[in-house]
């Protein structure tokens, strides 16, 4: 791969009024192939991402969040109250040069400041603008507040995960807001490559709760055709039976947890048969779906584990076509090597926390390459946006900047 080809999108202009994770990670795609992404602020405070724990080396302060250094990497950073006159005036003059909006203000936050995307695209007839929040623009929950934890149980998942006879639970981390900003980055892209061909705006409405509900995907379609509820099935690959013959679910071994898999067909379960060394489950009856198999795999499997490492017994299932995987922790997947053949982690030099090292690429584009920069210092780049591009003086800039504008 060139890193000194141009990037994908380096011709975009996005103008990122989000807070949080999702509208972040939305921008961050596009920053990452080459838009530039003008990260809009609160004046004093930023995005809320740089109040958020962790903080590098545990020493907070608005420019060490891990977050924020992650989400907000390979923008520009301008700080302005878009709530104040004459806020909203200077984004009005932002609006023609720019490609797209993002914004995740509750809905009508926008219009009542004079920043709908009605009035937006009279400047810009084909700026495209996404918005995101908890529940989209419409419908009864619209102006419901939302987070991680609510979208994820309203929307279904948190009745999937878990133990069946325990209480719903939780994944760890923003997961929702993640795959809410890859939901909203494709819309963005697509309305933007139509802006391209035909000059035409569009208005892009996210809803986190759609986005979970469409993650979950196949249990509502089962339900619609059967009437039947899926329930929780711990650490089992969804719609595994266990038996003898065929599993799939994670068991403890000697340093950690394993991911182990039978599939049906003579030519996986022979070898796992063979690497365990259990004469009975290469009888025609083990190989067959509907075999019992939990005393089998408790009496047999999970002792044959415990005195094996997770990566040599990974190798060992390798070695006859078994695909048993470890359940890494996150110094293990750091040092994956894996990640390190790819170049997934790279190493950047911020200003505050010195060189760190950050994830690079998502996937890999041979003439098209990802870019990472340090995030952005809060206000960094208000000089070179509001003097140099909008014609405003240094003088200018200080009074905004009394007056909590800027």
């Amino acid at each position: 791969m060139n890193r000194d080809t141009p990037s994908a999108l380096k011709p975009i202009r996005i103008l990122d009024l989000s807070q949080g994770v999702a509208g972040g990670y939305c921008t961050k795609m596009m920053a990452g192939f080459g838009a530039e992404v003008i990260k809009i602020e609160s004046p004093g405070r930023g995005d809320e991402v740089r109040s958020t724990v962790p903080f590098w080396k545990d020493e907070p302060n608005l420019e060490t969040s891990c977050l924020h250094l992650h989400v907000n990497a390979s923008k520009k950073s301008i700080t302005l109250d878009v709530s104040q006159p004459g806020g909203a005036e200077l984004f009005l003059r932002l609006v023609p040069q720019a490609s797209a909006v993002v914004e995740s203000f509750p809905p009508g936050f926008m219009a009542k400041h004079g920043l709908g995307y009605e009035t937006l695209k009279k400047l810009n007839p084909s700026l495209v603008m996404t918005s995101i929040t908890p529940f989209g623009q419409t419908g009864p929950r619209k102006d419901w507040k939302g987070n991680e934890l609510v979208n994820y149980a309203v929307g279904g998942y948190s009745h999937l995960t878990g133990l069946p006879e325990r209480e719903p639970i939780k994944a760890y981390g923003q997961v929702m807001q993640y795959h809410t900003g890859m939901h909203a980055a494709l819309g963005t892209l697509a309305a933007l490559w139509r802006s391209y061909l035909r000059g035409i705006g569009e208005y892009v409405d996210v809803s986190i709760h759609d986005c979970v509900a469409f993650m979950v995907g196949q249990p509502p379609l089962q339900y619609r055709q059967t009437g039947v509820i899926q329930n929780r099935v711990g650490s089992k690959n969804t719609g595994s039976v266990r038996s003898a013959g065929t599993f799939s679910e994670i068991l403890p071994c000697a340093d950690g947890y394993l991911h182990v898999h039978s599939p049906m067909g003579p030519a996986h379960h022979n070898g796992i048969a063979e690497l365990i060394g259990e004469p009975r489950w290469l009888e025609p009856a083990f190989a067959e779906e509907r075999a019992p198999g939990s005393d089998v795999i408790e009496e047999v499997l999970l002792p044959w584990l415990q005195d094996k490492t997770k990566i040599e017994l990974m190798w060992m299932a390798q070695k006859v076509n078994g695909p048993w995987t470890p359940v890494l922790n996150t110094a293990e997947v750091v040092n994956d090597p894996q990640h390190k053949a790819r170049g997934f982690f790279v190493e950047v030099d911020h200003p505050v926390v010195g060189k760190v090292k950050q994830l690079d690429y998502n996937f890999v584009a041979r003439d098209t390459p990802w870019r990472t920069v340090p995030a952005p210092l809060l206000g960094e780049h208000n000089e070179e946006i509001f003097c140099q591009r909008l014609g405003l003086s240094k003088a200018d800039l200080s009074l905004l900047r009394e007056r909590g504008v800027v």
